[in-house]
C-alpha cells in the first residue's frame, strides 16, 4: 500500500535524488531544475492531482525505464513542517503497480488530527521524480503551472502520444492563462522575460 515515508534514512536517500534534479530553494520564473533538461512541457498545476495525470505519468515512466518514482512536497518543508508535526514526511514512493485511486486517496488523507494539512490542500511546491533523473515534474500551485521536464535520454519520447495536446500550454499561454489568477493585473515584464528565457524551449505538440 502506498504510504507516506516515515523512515529518515529513506527520506534522505530520496531527498538526495531530488536535490540532484530540482533546486529546492529556487522558485519560478528562475530555473528550478538543477540538471539540464532537453524538453519542457507546461501544464495546469491542477492536472497533477487528477487520476488522468497519474495514469499518464505511470505510462511515461514505464516508457523511460520503469521502476519506482517519488512524489514530494517541497513547500511546506517536508522535514521542518510535515515531519515535525505529524511524524511522517510529505513524500510518497510510487510503484508501477500503484493505482491512481490510491494516489488520490493518499493525497487527501488527514496526516494526523489536521485535515487541512492533507497534501491535497497544503502543498505549494511539489515534484515528481524517478531515481534515474531522466524526467521530472515541478509544480507551483500559486502560479497555477507545472513543468514536465525530459532529459536528453528521453527527448525522443513521443509525449503527444499519451498527453492530450489541448492540455499543453506554450510559454505565452502559460503566462497569460495559467498565471492570470496569481497576477490578475498582468504578469510583470521582468517575470515574463525570465520565464521565457528559462523555459522558452517548452514544446506544444499540436
Amino acid at each position: 500500500e502506498m504510504e507516506l515515508i516515515t523512515a529518515t534514512e529513506l527520506f534522505r536517500a530520496a531527498q538526495q535524488v531530488l536535490s540532484s534534479v530540482v533546486a529546492e530553494r529556487r522558485r519560478l520564473p528562475d530555473q528550478v531544475f538543477e540538471k539540464e533538461f532537453q524538453r519542457y512541457y507546461l501544464i495546469d498545476f491542477d492536472e497533477i492531482y487528477t487520476r488522468a495525470f497519474f495514469g499518464r505519468i505511470l505510462k511515461m515512466n514505464a516508457q523511460l525505464g520503469g521502476g519506482p518514482f517519488y512524489f514530494s512536497v517541497i513547500d511546506p518543508d517536508p522535514r521542518h513542517y510535515f515531519f515535525q508535526h505529524f511524524g511522517k514526511y510529505s513524500l510518497l514512493r510510487i510503484e508501477p503497480a500503484d493505482s491512481a485511486d490510491e494516489f488520490i486517496r493518499k493525497l487527501g488523507e488527514d496526516p494526523g488530527g489536521s485535515p487541512a494539512d492533507a497534501i491535497l490542500h497544503n502543498s505549494n511546491i511539489v515534484a515528481f521524480f524517478p531515481l534515474s533523473g531522466v524526467w521530472a515534474v515541478y509544480g507551483d500551485r500559486q502560479l497555477g503551472v507545472a513543468i514536465v521536464a525530459l532529459a536528453s535520454g528521453a527527448s525522443m519520447l513521443d509525449f503527444g502520444s499519451f498527453y492530450p495536446t489541448e492540455r499543453l500550454f506554450s510559454v505565452e499561454e502559460a503566462i497569460n492563462d495559467l498565471m492570470h489568477d496569481a497576477y490578475p493585473r498582468g504578469v510583470p515584464d521582468s517575470f515574463r522575460s525570465k520565464f521565457r528565457r528559462n523555459y522558452g524551449i517548452a514544446r506544444v505538440v499540436r
